[in-house]
């Protein structure tokens, strides 16, 4: 195992063709790319770091542990050409990528060194001083432990509700599962490693979360190699394996960081050579380069090359930049191909990205191969013949806040001239007026896009296929006969669990606060009028006793800053779900807002709810009113060729609502976490709810093992999750 910097460097460097040296000047410098610190050999020379080191693990054989050390501090960084104090990790507003593989296990001390309170104030909504200089880790979108069952305030895993102050430090360790149930993903049996793709870890301390994602408090995980995701499939196996590696061997990996950041100064950025000071703004209205009704940012669309500013204030300036630069340059060499794997860290905005061309407007084209971490479609069986299933090609992507893709840009054909494109995002409202309310983001030109001029094409040109995982079966045998007991009813704090047999599904409205600037949760578990047929969803009634809030998550907290889990002293309760009830959930979210809003639920994937879903909860799809938002189109896009694609983030529009689907369907999602909106400013101000996920009560019987395990156990005998998971049984 090694530690791999700067893998990017040279050999990028190599492949980007001749004129390379057109493609970027000193205004427009190539786009850097972060070093990685791996425990997957991928080739480069082990390197020393401060940070980082890699070693075999003590308990795991044949895995890795990848131990990491992050320092939030309070320290100056370079961003844009600028030099400017933030909160940070390690003092680095570029940390590196964390590569592991499933099977390893990710270890992190955090360590709280901020210098200065952050800001303790969202809008109108104050939090105590016990939250001041405090901190956390989320590791965002893995299917991991939060290690908290137990104990909710110290668990080691991805666990959101410690609270480190200055001073304090924590051991963290994530252990990236190898054997997680393929129903997870809607596989109908069999286990898969956890999904090759993109995440990201970041702050997650409530109310401070987005002034920390902000200022840099943020990185990227990268689980399997960065081409792992690549792939072509074939009948034959050696020749997918060629195929396969001759289409990675042509192709740069490049990964990209969209991140913003307001800043007030006197030097306009075309004349920030690196270290021009600048003041970081905190917290900003999110039309801080439209500030009054009727005004239009500076300068002009076309010339807005990674910034904004104010038409009444030039010194208010809003930086968007990719890998911490302000419009890079971005080159396909001649006869290469280029993997983006482009993660939105931004606390708050949202990219609508699309790729222009400078000599005509079109679109460049580009196959969509993963999104939040998670290749599209469901797990494969061995049993099944190989089914080329081809990527969407897309014209345009999507990013709410938090979310990720690979995208997968093809220059391997003929082409007798340089080709030269834009980076574009936006603009986005996401106000039901955006004269009145809701946030205005204008377009922003991102990145130049260099294709180079490929004199021949390449000898065997071939399609992206989607490299979807195969589901194994583990070859199980019982020992004994078995004495199940059911586990206790739920615990004190929760409201119950859907109730299948009424058809009942989870209403999450997303609400105004009592206060401006403020906001509340409010769940409900709603059913049909009738056990059978299907119903206009108006029809649907709401369970009086299952109902929580509407409460913003600064009720749920007792007088030291923690979440009450048993709902004393008229405090809510909370959601629970019991995991033998947990496959297959339809959650409604309902936003009756004026904004756009983003949900986002720990340790879980999900899925747009399909016509059928609705109908076998009773719902009548024809009753469902979704509304015209550009991102929930583009997000629905995603699905056109027929596969399901799996997210942990969704839009949910002004007056709209969303259906999906999730599983509840693995041990490690058995603890305590949240669902919020990932808007953090959103978030910061009560837009989270606890959320706790139990063992169930109820037998495994032979068909819930047969939907694990491949209809491997052929006895009638029947089992507990928790046994079968203990090892109760002989290989």
């Amino acid at each position: 195992m090694m530690v791999i910097f700067g893998r990017f460097g040279l050999a990028s460097l190599l492949s980007l063709g001749e004129n390379v040296a057109d493609a970027a000047d000193a205004q427009h410098p190539l786009l850097i790319q972060p070093e990685i610190c791996s425990a997957i050999i991928f080739g480069g020379s082990p390197q020393p770091s401060p940070f980082c080191r890699v070693a075999p693990s003590e308990t795991r054989e044949g895995h890795s542990d990848l131990t990491v050390s992050l320092t939030a501090t309070t320290a100056p960084v370079r961003v844009g050409g600028y030099r400017v104090e933030t909160e940070n990790y390690n003092g680095a507003y570029l940390p590196p990528v964390l590569e592991l593989d499933a099977g390893d296990t990710l270890k992190v001390r955090l360590v709280d060194a901020l210098e200065q309170p952050s800001s303790v104030e969202h809008g109108n909504m104050a939090h105590d001083l016990h939250m001041e200089q405090a901190t956390n880790l989320h590791t965002h979108g893995l299917i991991v432990s939060p290690d908290n069952a137990a104990d909710p305030t110290h668990g080691n895993g991805d666990n959101v509700f410690v609270s480190l102050k200055r001073g304090e430090w924590l051991d963290y360790s994530i252990t990236v599962p190898t054997a997680l149930p393929s129903s997870i993903l809607d596989g109908v049996a069999g286990i898969i490693p956890h999904p090759n793709g993109l995440y990201w870890y970041h702050s997650h301390i409530h109310g401070l979360s987005a002034g920390q994602v902000a200022g840099g408090m943020s990185g990227v995980l990268s689980i399997g190699s960065g081409d792992a995701n690549i792939s072509v499939r074939d009948v034959d196996p050696a020749r997918e394996k060629k195929l396969t590696g001759d289409l990675r061997a042509i192709t740069d990996i490049s990964y990209m960081m969209l991140r913003d950041i307001k800043l007030k100064t006197s030097i306009p950025p075309d004349q920030a050579s690196g270290e021009a000071p600048a003041q970081w703004v905190h917290i900003a209205g999110h039309n801080q380069c439209a500030p009054s009704m009727g005004d239009q940012p500076l300068p002009a669309s076309q010339e807005r090359e990674g910034f904004c500013q104010s038409p009444s204030d030039a010194n208010d300036i809003w930086l968007f930049t990719v890998n911490g630069q302000r419009f890079p340059t971005v080159d396909i060499g001649a006869g290469r191909n280029g993997l983006w794997r482009i993660a939105n860290l931004s606390a708050d905005v949202t990219y609508d990205l699309r790729i222009v061309s400078e000599a005509d407007g079109s679109l460049l084209p580009f196959d969509l191969l993963s999104v939040d971490g998670v290749v599209p479609g469901k797990p494969l069986l061995r049993s099944e013949p190989a089914v080329p299933n081809k990527a969407a090609k897309l014209s345009t992507l999507t990013l709410m806040p938090a979310a990720r893709a690979e995208i997968y840009i093809r220059n391997d054909t003929q082409s007798a001239k340089v080709r030269r494109y834009l980076l574009r995002t936006g603009p986005v409202s996401t106000g039901a007026d955006p004269k009145f309310n809701g946030d205005n983001w204008p377009e922003i030109q991102l990145a130049r896009v260099i294709l180079e001029r490929s004199p021949t094409a390449v000898a065997e040109r071939v399609a992206t296929d989607l490299n979807l995982p195969y589901a194994e079966f583990e070859n199980l045998h019982l020992s004994e006969i078995l004495e199940a007991t059911p586990l206790p009813d739920l615990p004190v704090g929760c409201v119950r669990d859907i109730d299948r047999n009424t058809r009942e599904h989870r209403r999450v409205t997303f609400a105004s606060g009592t206060m401006p600037d403020t906001w509340r949760v409010w769940t409900n578990l709603v059913h049909p009028p009738q056990p059978t047929g299907v119903y206009p969803i108006d029809s649907f009634e709401p369970d009086p006793d299952a109902g929580i809030g509407p409460v913003g998550f600064d009720a749920y907290l007792d007088a030291k800053g923690e979440v009450d889990w048993d709902g004393t002293k008229d405090r809510p309760k909370h959601t629970c779900v019991q995991l033998s009830n947990g496959h297959g959930q339809l959650w409604e979210l309902e936003n009756p807002t004026s904004e756009l809003h983003n949900f986002h639920i720990h340790q879980m994937k999900f899925r747009l709810a399909a016509a059928s879903d609705l109908e076998a909860n009773g719902i009548d799809p024809r009753t469902v009113r979704y509304p015209s938002n550009a991102q929930l189109a583009s997000i629905r896009e995603e699905d056109s060729t027929g596969v399901s694609t799996w997210h942990d983030t969704v839009p949910v529009p002004s007056n709209g609502i969303v259906f999906i689907v999730m599983n509840f369907d693995s041990e490690e999602q058995i603890g305590k976490y949240v669902y919020h909106c990932h808007i953090l400013e959103h978030e910061d101000a009560g837009l989270m709810a606890p959320l706790e996920v139990v063992r169930h009560r109820r037998f495994w019987s032979k068909r819930h093992i047969d939907r694990r395990l491949g209809n491997t156990i052929t006895t009638g005998i029947w089992l507990t999750l928790d046994q079968m998971r203990l090892g109760k049984y002989q290989r």
